[in-house]
């Protein structure tokens, strides 16, 4: 499976790229694993291993998409339903100062080894905000 990584421009909040790339998210849910390099609660929201899972995403979900406080260090990985069951990753965003185009440089036990997570998840897309704001979209994600 193939990726396209994007450092996009500007100091973006995780809630505007969600806004501008809302085709890639439609009807698909997404997890959040890292909310101000912690984890967001909702109730109301199923989990998967700790990590909150959205509903399905829909027009009015994107126009309120949660945020941290600081709108910093938020990650969201975009998934087909249903989430893999043995979803877990150490989030790329709170690597702070990391960019997108560097990832491989996390790939060691206790980093962020993405190429290994895209294999075993298959996500369709990834975005988040560190000092950077990135996406990671599969190839044949829309």
């Amino acid at each position: 499976m193939s990726y396209d990584f994007e450092e996009l421009d500007g100091d973006l909040s995780c809630a505007e790229v969600a806004r501008k790339w809302r085709s890639l998210l439609l009807g698909r849910v997404a997890v959040c694993t890292s909310f101000d390099s912690g984890l967001i609660v909702d109730p109301t929201w199923l989990q998967v291993n700790g990590h909150c899972i959205t509903p399905t995403i829909d027009d009015r979900l994107l126009e309120t998409w949660p945020v941290s406080h600081d709108e910093f260090c938020d990650e969201w990985w975009v998934f087909d339903i249903p989430v893999p069951s043995d979803f877990q990753v150490t989030a790329f965003c709170n690597f702070v100062g990391e960019r997108i185009a560097d990832y491989k440089k996390l790939d060691w036990e206790g980093g962020c080894p993405l190429d290994s997570y895209l294999l075993r998840f298959r996500p369709a897309v990834i975005f988040g905000n560190n000092k950077y704001t990135y996406i990671v979209r599969r190839i044949d994600a829309g």
